[in-house]
């Protein structure tokens, strides 16, 4: 059992600022169907690779992992008490260690990675190697373009893979939206006959993507 005491927090010692956006369609169907389930998630974005390591991004993790208690664990308390100085953060593998430990203790945690394919293959290799350890209880889902499932096959062979698309008719009303969006502002941006011609171009080579 996760035993729990009063303990002051220095958010810092577990997380930097990082951005992090929920994936909502996924998030928020994952808090419909399992409200008393952790969800700790993750988005990549590659213009971000320098902050966003594997540290970082199980640091963010536990953190958010440990919003669902009152006070700290004792188990992380003890490591905050031993091992925090002025400006020291978690390492990768106290981060992990930490939350394999609280994880154990609770039913179902769910971890959401977005983007997967936008973050260092050094990053997305030792990140992948600390997930493969953490406990039965946690459950992944990862998104990323085709070129990572190799990768991550490598570090999970059994887990499911689905692959999205969509059709032509979604790739034309998405961008038929967002002219729209932009001709509000922009009255004069282009006509009728030039944003056929860049909503189907684009529509018919996307491929799906």
């Amino acid at each position: 059992m996760v035993r729990i005491r009063c303990c002051p927090i220095d958010c810092n010692f577990f997380s930097d600022e990082l951005t992090i956006w929920e994936s909502a369609s996924v998030i928020d169907e994952l808090r419909k169907s399992n409200p008393l389930d952790p969800i700790c998630f993750f988005y990549f974005n590659h213009e971000d690779q320098t902050n966003q390591t594997a540290v970082n991004v199980m640091r963010s993790l536990l953190k958010q992992l440990l919003r669902i208690f009152n006070h700290l664990p004792i188990e992380v308390e003890s490591v905050y008490e031993k091992r925090h100085r002025p400006g020291e953060i978690l390492s990768l593998d106290i981060a992990s260690r930490n939350f394999s430990t609280v994880s154990e203790e609770i039913r179902n945690v769910y971890i959401c990675l977005d983007a997967l394919d936008e973050c260092t293959d050094s990053t997305r290799h030792e990140l992948l190697s600390v997930l493969k350890t953490l406990p039965s209880t946690v459950r992944l889902f990862m998104t990323s373009r085709r070129g990572v499932k190799a990768a991550v096959q490598r570090y999970f062979e059994h887990m499911a893979f689905l692959e999205i698309k969509a059709d032509e008719d979604d790739i034309r009303q998405f961008l038929a939206q967002r002219i729209a969006q932009d001709k509000r502002d922009t009255p004069d941006l282009m006509d009728t006959e030039f944003e056929e011609e860049i909503i189907s171009k684009i529509s018919t080579s996307a491929g799906g993507l």
